[in-house]
């Protein structure tokens, strides 16, 4: 995959290392089976795919006539940041040609800006020409593009993604691996106005923008392309879950399979492992029933995690195995239940959690209990990453004791979050809380039972015992 384009396509979004819409796509396609590599002159800004995933040539203020320069020669007086130019082509003994199965291209919002508008829809068509000369089996998905939410320029915008249309309308009727991704729709209202939260300076992207974008390169690649390794159905409603039986009590995890795995006792085996026998949770015979009351199904064990870890661990855990699909499902909707019983109160204590995807410090998510307050009171929390990066934060209002058995329910469902609890020894109910939530940030990071992450490190270690985790979309 070829991203081809100016700062919209680099990612810009107020100086922050975001990937633009580059990251959420492969995120999305890497969901869906598709193997892909993206290509390009640059790894500027990149995002928190995998290493070998940086690359595009989306290059700040180029106007199309400079784009399409660049593909095969030099601009003279072009922005700097062109790479000595020849993208496509390449550079005898120092660069290679690139040969992309698809390229993405979202061009001419600088033509407008510098007033250069009128021209620009002959200078993409040049581009087409030329790309479909040098590559004749690349497919060539060309953006209308995103609008700019400045007065003098809507207007501009609009005209110029008319007047595109015809030209790729044009190329698809010669017969051309060509085709029309209309971005700019879904940014704006029937009446042409932008949509809220989707431009921060008028101009660029938002994550909610880049989120969007993506969705509209997926949809566009996916009517051409085929996934290579499509996956299986998912077992619906549960994705996961682990209710740790069928195991000796007192046996830890590592020493249980030669695999040191913990079993998922859904379709979709999304199982979870432990790294050594000293971070090793084991199984024990404290529970929270012996029948689970909404399956009637026996319980026998529970995973106990109140050991203090050794040689070096500072928690005891397992994590889902990096490559697990479950790490890389995009949750818009979803239920996570758990029952738990802590040891004792003390710091943060994460019952279940998923780590960090980018650099910030907090993790994915957080299903944990707070340390005690002023007044010696522990409270259950949960705080979800959305997909715009900001986070959805409930702490409830009922103390939790150490030595009790709770149920709890965090659910999600892309409007809000929720969170439920259940005090298994009053027998009480209660509602703890909720935030607007518009789902789980897509990425690839684990997912953890017993311990949390926080600012890259493994912490908030879980002292006592966890039970019948479920995971549900």
């Amino acid at each position: 995959i070829y991203p081809l384009g100016d700062s919209i396509t680099w990612g810009f979004y107020n100086g922050q290392n975001t990937g633009g819409y580059r990251t959420p796509l492969y995120f999305k396609l890497a969901d869906a089976g598709y193997s892909t590599l993206y290509v390009g002159t640059s790894e500027e800004n990149p995002g928190p795919e995998p290493a070998d995933q940086h690359h595009h040539d989306g290059h700040p203020s180029f106007r199309s006539d400079e784009i399409n320069g660049d593909l095969d020669g030099v601009v003279s007086g072009s922005p700097p940041g062109n790479n000595g130019g020849y993208w496509l082509t390449g550079i005898s003994g120092t660069r290679a040609p690139i040969t992309p199965d698809m390229v993405l291209m979202h061009v001419g919002s600088n033509d407008v800006f510098q007033g250069q508008s009128g021209a620009a829809p002959g200078r993409v068509n040049q581009m087409l020409t030329k790309i479909e000369n040098l590559r004749p089996n690349a497919h060539i998905f060309v953006a209308l593009i995103i609008p700019i939410d400045h007065i003098s320029l809507r207007t501009q915008v609009a005209d110029y993604n008319t007047a595109l249309r015809t030209v790729i309308q044009q190329h698809i009727s010669n017969g051309k691996k060509v085709h029309l991704v209309d971005l700019y729709s879904r940014f704006v209202n029937a009446d042409g106005s932008v949509k809220p939260g989707l431009l921060y300076d008028g101009a660029h992207c938002t994550q909610a923008g880049h989120n969007l974008m993506a969705d509209g390169w997926f949809e566009a690649i996916q009517a051409v392309f085929s996934p290579q390794n499509p996956p299986p159905t998912l077992g619906t409603p549960t994705l996961a879950y682990y209710r740790f039986e069928g195991t000796t009590n007192g046996s830890t995890v590592y020493a249980s399979n030669a695999n040191h795995t913990i079993a998922d006792s859904s379709a979709n085996n999304f199982t979870m492992n432990t790294p050594a026998l000293e971070a090793s949770p084991s199984y024990g015979t404290d529970l929270p029933f012996t029948t689970v009351p909404q399956t009637s199904a026996s319980n026998a064990r529970s995973l106990n995690n109140s050991a203090v870890p050794g040689n070096g661990y500072n928690v005891r855990f397992a994590r889902a195995p990096a490559g697990s699909r479950l790490n890389t499902l995009a949750l818009t909707s979803f239920t996570i239940e758990a029952s738990f019983k802590l040891s004792a109160l003390g710091g943060f204590q994460t019952i279940v959690g998923k780590d960090r995807t980018d650099a910030n410090i907090l993790a994915d998510l957080y299903f944990q209990v707070t340390p005690p307050d002023g007044n010696g009171h522990s409270f259950f929390k949960a705080l979800v990453k959305q997909p715009t990066r900001d986070t959805a934060e409930i702490v409830g209002t009922t103390p939790i004791q150490a030595n009790r058995w709770y149920n709890v329910a965090l659910v999600v469902d892309g409007q809000q979050i929720v969170v439920f609890l259940h005090d298994t020894v009053t027998g009480g109910r209660t509602f703890e809380g909720s935030a607007a939530c518009s789902g789980l940030y897509q990425g690839n990071s684990s997912w953890t039972i017993g311990c949390g992450q926080y600012n890259g490190g493994t912490v908030d270690h879980m002292s006592g015992q966890i039970d019948e985790v479920r995971f549900s979309n």
